[in-house]
């Protein structure tokens, strides 16, 4: 949602400030892009509830560039985060929503070389963080990110990095009693190497530098920064927290950092703060199948790749050779209903994002960072459904997407499945993450060159029947087919045999795991029978 802002002291406070005042933050985050021409544009987003005072339709970023004190923004959308049928900022429901601002530099020229602590860009305010159980005082905020040297092209004229940017909206309320999953999902036009953690929130008195980081409230710290055990993951950024039955409720302020590496060497920096609300309150809006009310997000099930020291679909990553196709089944589902009736299910919506992803489900895919792209078999976001949903995600790899930033070995691909409910104020919400990493062609030909020789099913997916066809060397296989649960579907055997031809019209419509083995090797396949 678009909304346009008059303020009449805009003037006032770019004469005399630099600073604009916001009331209600609930968080937010600088990053910037390295545009074809070689300049920057920076950007801007914070979080607040509905019910802050009126905003100027201008911000301004502060900077430690020499002779580049202020970066100048424009706000350049207003979107309403209030969750689907909860009500929204015009019309709220018993939770207050959420806005998210947007602010976006003209292009500009950043001249020299960032020192080793880096370049930092910052934005801080004179009012007004809303109230937090974890920190002491702060009630200033300061938004920061930090652009490091890169030695090997050193002046930043012209550009050479764009940072790392959060692609899902932050998480605001979170029902206490069971555990939560939540991903940010940083995504790096360059394809550098990402890591997550903690940090600390920052205060300022509004007016400029010096800031510095808040001292967090026992018994939360940096690495514990609210109840439940939170923790994140330095790999993919997945955050996961268990705040248990009877934890207090209240407020609390959690930055999540993303750094960016090439080479080795870290070159950017960008912080996200959020406020997270704990509540008992408006948790139990469902009808479920244990008899209690309390509402449970939908279930995302199973995890789209193969264990392979138990051949069962229960690992979140995937290492691939380029021009492989990556493919699997998984299915979203919400058993519960609304009361008070308990007769009408709940709706639920889902969504995937991800540097490799297009939202459409039309060809040609071209509509993410490095095309060819991944698609499900129907746009995103999507909903509502109700009950249960099957997705088919397909994704045609080849050697572009092996490259990466510093010619590694493999280029990591993370991918971001959502589904949330309908329940209010606090929606069930359900995040899964998985990556896909690829190898570069070279490699996958010369460490690689007898997997694929050895065995080949084809057609896959398979309609009425698939081929396995085993290499001459191969004298005597086993051939054992499963479905995902390990229950043995067929059997059978191959002596002097170099293709089997197998019916699947006895078979229902999923995936199946193909085991064969022979004297001198073991493998499993997966198999998608469709209908």
């Amino acid at each position: 949602m678009m909304k346009t802002i008059i303020n009449l002291t805009v003037l006032f406070i770019f004469l005399f400030n630099f600073s604009s005042t916001a009331s209600h933050l609930k968080g937010g985050e600088i990053n910037w892009e390295c545009i074809g021409n070689g300049q920057y544009v920076f950007y801007l987003k914070f979080y607040r509830d509905c019910n802050g005072i009126p905003l100027s339709l201008t911000q301004e970023l502060r900077s430690t560039v020499t002779g580049l004190p202020h970066i100048p923004l424009m706000l350049v959308a207003d979107n309403d985060l209030t969750p689907f049928g909860c009500g929204s900022c015009n019309n709220p429901g018993g939770f207050p929503g959420v806005e998210e601002f947007i602010f976006r530099s003209n292009p500009i020229t950043l001249n020299g070389t960032p020192p080793p602590s880096g370049w930092i860009f910052y934005w801080d305010n004179e009012c007004c963080r809303n109230g937090v159980n974890n920190i002491n005082g702060g009630a200033q905020m300061v938004l920061r990110s930090i652009m490091y040297p890169y030695p090997p092209l050193g002046n930043a004229n012209p550009c050479f990095d764009s940072s790392p940017q959060f692609t899902l909206s932050p998480q605001s309320l979170i029902c206490t009693g069971y555990p939560f999953r939540y991903n940010s999902l940083g995504l790096d036009q360059d394809f550098d190497s990402l890591s997550y953690g903690f940090d600390y929130p920052l205060g300022s008195n509004g007016s400029g530098l010096p800031f510095g980081p808040l001292t967090f409230a026992p018994p939360y710290s940096v690495t514990s920064p609210m109840p439940g055990n939170p923790t994140i993951n330095t790999s993919t950024g997945e955050f996961n927290v268990f705040p248990p039955p009877g934890t207090p409720q209240g407020n609390f302020a959690l930055v999540s950092r993303v750094d960016s590496y090439r080479c080795g060497i870290k070159i950017a920096s960008v912080f996200r703060e959020m406020q997270i609300a704990l509540t008992g309150t408006g948790c139990s809006g469902a009808c479920n199948a244990t008899g209690s009310t309390q509402n449970n997000p939908p279930a995302i099930s199973p995890a789209p790749f193969i264990d392979p020291n138990t051949g069962l679909y229960t690992s979140f990553a995937d290492t691939v050779d380029a021009g492989d196709t990556v493919q699997f089944i998984l299915s979203v589902s919400d058993f519960e209903f609304h009361l008070p009736t308990c007769t009408t299910p709940q709706n639920f919506w889902i969504d995937v994002k991800g540097a490799a992803f297009d939202s459409g489900s039309v060809a040609p895919f071209i509509n993410c960072m490095r095309p060819p792209c991944a698609q499900l078999n129907f746009n995103t976001p999507s909903g509502p459904y109700q009950l249960g949903h099957q997705l088919n995600f397909t994704w045609i790899t080849n050697c572009i997407h092996a490259v990466n930033s510093c010619n590694n070995q493999f280029t990591n691909y993370p991918f971001v499945i959502k589904a949330w409910d309908d329940a209010c104020p606090a929606p069930g919400i359900n995040y899964m993450t998985f990556t896909v990493s690829i190898r570069p062609c070279s490699v996958g030909m010369q460490e690689h060159p007898d997997k694929n020789q050895q065995i080949k099913i084809y057609p896959n997916p398979a309609l009425d029947y698939f081929n396995i066809e085993l290499e001459a060397t191969i004298e005597k296989a086993q051939v054992t087919i499963t479905d995902i649960t390990g229950n043995v579907i067929y059997t059978t055997s191959a002596t002097k045999t170099h293709q089997i031809k197998i019916s699947t019209k006895d078979f229902a419509e999923g995936i199946y795991l193909v085991h064969i083995q022979s004297a001198n090797f073991m493998e499993t396949r997966k198999i998608i029978v469709t209908r």
